[in-house]
């Protein structure tokens, strides 16, 4: 009987036509894809509950000042990313080095739906009441220090299950060369079928389908953000530098990956597995935050500035209604599976982040004049970003006959939305016009929005605006995609891959502490004087930001 071209041949008779040990190989191609499959649907689950929390946490903080007290909210959210930076640098790298990276998220995870529960609650009280004080600052504290443990494991369980991921891949395409060579020698008549020169012949091929070619290397490792939104080329250096998009709080969370290699752990190139699921980490939270902000708008039914009917639901009720989804997303991370059982010990040696770590990075880099030279745009999106949500989403949005407070969450959504849809565009501009045409753009665009406020006065004299108010939502997501984009690229750019750890710490910390420094501004000055106040520091750093990125170029 003559045998089919083994291009023509199914699957079935592959493995028929292989010899004895064909199956064996086959068995532990599909046991390896298997194993890659479980590991890749465990990292989905936990970026889904992640994304849950986060963005429920994001959409309170966002509400804060409209719908509680306006001085209860400022000062509790300024505490809240206090609390925040300071347990990204130390708190959260020290519960995580202890308990691991599942229980370090689901600690993290937990306190989160804590502070969700407790902003319903805070929003429940009488304004500015001591209840209300209570709950909300209570409710500060535990988010930002929750954020800090939540944002370290998950760039912890990240790292651990690239590995487990890329490994399963890697010993598919290994044990799928070996069948396809075995089906190779079943076609041949003339070959040998003496078991061990097929034995040498198979191992002779895989060894050399397997073996690097001097331009097929990995590329070498660097530091990255685990959320990810648009790779930016870095410098002469060509880094692909993975850059959120999604929230202020996404930033250097995220433990710090030695270049070291170890005898007992074989390296392989994980490039396209981390992209993979560096982008689909980052696809499914701004979806999440997406949806978690025009949901709640629905819910009071309005869409922006159209309000279609009456609320079919109140306020508190969509807060309880998304403080509940946010505890039974914290409850299930418990159901997830830890990498650590699986990936051996030098891994989880060098995806390890020692207490305080990331803040003696941050440290060691303050005397360079660098980090100081670079900070401009990092300080004009903090004071930008807490402005937008203490007082336009306040005093204007909420106030706006257009919009009202059922509105904010859309509008918050609409930043989000604009800040990603904008990334590729800049990234291929800054690509043709270099990254300081870019900067200066976000940086206007930051500057625009206090200046306009002071200088157009909006009121109810002129309806707050009307629609027009969307245009400083537009300004703050452009300014928040250039400074998640571009600014990111050139801190990565700027210093070397042993100093990026603290370099990306110093820029979590001025953006961090500049969010704080508004609500201070806004809870001790009036109205107007706080709206000159941020604006002469925004239009001042933001005219510093582009001579600044120039010197630093020159160190």
């Amino acid at each position: 009987m003559a045998t089919a071209p083994v291009a023509q041949m199914s699957i079935r008779q592959l493995h028929e036509a292989a010899p004895s040990n064909g199956g064996g190989v086959a068995a532990a191609e599909d046991a390896a894809s298997a194993r890659s499959i479980y590991w890749w649907r465990n990292f989905m689950l936990m970026s889904l509950l992640f994304a849950l929390c986060d963005g429920i946490a994001s959409f309170a903080i966002g509400l804060a000042s409209s719908a509680l007290d306006p001085l209860v909210g400022r000062v509790g959210t300024g505490l809240l990313f206090l609390a925040m930076v300071v347990s990204a640098l130390t708190a959260g790298p020290a519960a995580v080095k202890v308990l691991g990276s599942k229980s370090g998220l689901l600690l993290g995870l937990s306190l989160q739906a804590a502070f969700a529960v407790l902003f319903a609650l805070a929003a429940q009280q009488v304004p500015g009441t001591a209840p209300q004080w209570c709950s909300y600052l209570l409710g500060g504290v535990i988010s930002g220090s929750g954020s800090g443990i939540a944002w370290t494991a998950q760039g912890t369980f990240f790292a651990q299950s690239v590995k487990l991921v890329a490994t399963g891949q890697r010993q598919e395409a290994t044990h799928h060369e070996s069948l396809q060579v075995q089906v190779t020698t079943v076609s041949r008549p003339a070959a040998s079928t003496d078991p061990e020169v097929f034995c040498r012949a198979v191992s002779a091929e895989a060894s050399f389908h397997r073996s690097p070619s001097p331009s097929l290397m990995p590329p070498q490792r660097f530091p990255r953000a685990v959320t990810i939104g648009t790779s930016w080329t870095v410098g002469d250096r060509s880094r692909s530098r993975s850059l959120s998009l999604v929230t202020l709080r996404q930033n250097i969370f995220t433990s710090h990956v030695s270049a070291e290699s170890e005898p007992d752990f074989e390296e392989e190139d994980s490039s396209e597995t981390t992209a993979a699921l560096a982008g689909r980490f980052a696809a499914v939270l701004l979806i999440v935050d997406v949806l978690v902000k025009v949901i709640s708008g629905l819910l009071q039914g309005s869409f922006l500035q159209w309000h279609f009917l009456a609320s079919p639901m109140s306020r508190v009720t969509v807060l309880y209604a998304l403080a509940l989804i946010s505890v039974a997303s914290a409850t299930l991370s418990a159901t997830l599976v830890e990498p650590k059982r699986e990936v051996p010990q030098s891994l989880l040696r060098r995806t390890s982040v020692t207490p305080c770590q990331a803040l003696c990075a941050a440290v060691a880099l303050w005397p360079s004049r660098k980090i100081w030279l670079l900070s401009f745009t990092n300080i004009a999106f903090g004071l930008s970003a807490g402005y937008m949500n203490g007082v336009v989403n306040t005093d204007l949005a909420a106030a706006s006959p257009s919009f009202g407070e059922a509105s904010i969450g859309t509008l918050m959504a609409l930043t989000s939305l604009l800040a990603s849809l904008l990334a590729w565009p800049l990234s291929k501009m800054s690509a043709y016009t270099g990254k300081g045409f870019v900067l200066g753009l976000g940086s206007l665009a930051l500057a625009v929005i206090p200046l306009a406020v002071v200088l157009g006065q909006p009121d109810e004299a002129n309806s707050f605006w009307g629609p027009w108010l969307l245009v400083l939502y537009a300004l703050q997501g452009l300014g928040r995609s250039v400074y998640e984009g571009a600014n990111r690229a050139i801190f990565a750019d700027m210093f070397s891959e042993e100093e990026s750890s603290g370099a990306f710490a110093n820029c979590m910390m001025q953006s961090g502490l500049a969010f704080f420094t508004s609500f201070l501004l806004q809870v001790f000055l009036p109205g107007s004087a706080c709206d000159t106040a941020v604006a002469v520091i925004v239009v001042g750093s933001s005219a510093m930001a582009l001579p600044g990125y120039f010197v630093a170029r020159r160190l």
